[in-house]
């Protein structure tokens, strides 16, 4: 009887670490799996379906962050298409708060706006097409990736 329970645990414990495995092309054409998000910029980036057998609790979102500010028809556009997409995120004022403004240099080496961070990836201005790749790879639902730009 204990073998039963001692063999029941270990088949759950193997089934509950399954999760999200993401597949992309590095710079020098190796290819890469692994269970965090591929680097913005990189070639053929996409997720593997999960296993059908995963008993694992589905794994939330990364964190959508905006950084904007009062940029003119650029900014108030990527608002827009976040907000038409439904998509929940945290807007940063560089131009007002000094810790967004180097939280923004660090990231993408300068203080322009709009700028979008979803988990550890990111992306300078506003291409609605690339926010959308981005965004469906982290399992975020986009319905619109046309914009004006």
């Amino acid at each position: 009887m204990k073998r039963l329970i001692w063999l029941g645990l270990l088949c759950t414990s193997m089934t509950a670490h399954a999760g999200e495995v993401y597949r992309w092309v590095g710079p020098s054409g190796i290819t890469h799996y692994s269970d965090g998000m591929p680097p913005a910029g990189v070639q053929q980036a996409g997720r593997l379906p999960a296993s059908k057998s995963s008993s694992a609790a589905p794994q939330e979102k990364p964190a959508v962050v905006l950084y904007a500010f009062a940029c003119g028809p650029l900014c108030d556009d990527a608002k827009a298409w976040l907000n038409s997409n439904n998509i929940a995120y945290t807007l940063k004022d560089p131009q007002s708060d000094a810790e967004a403004a180097t939280e923004l240099k660090k990231l993408i080496g300068a203080l322009e706006a709009p700028a979008l961070k979803v988990g550890d990836r990111s992306f300078k201005g506003f291409d609605p097409n690339a926010w959308g790749q981005m965004l469906g790879d982290a399992g975020y639902t986009i319905s619109k990736t046309t914009n004006k730009k």
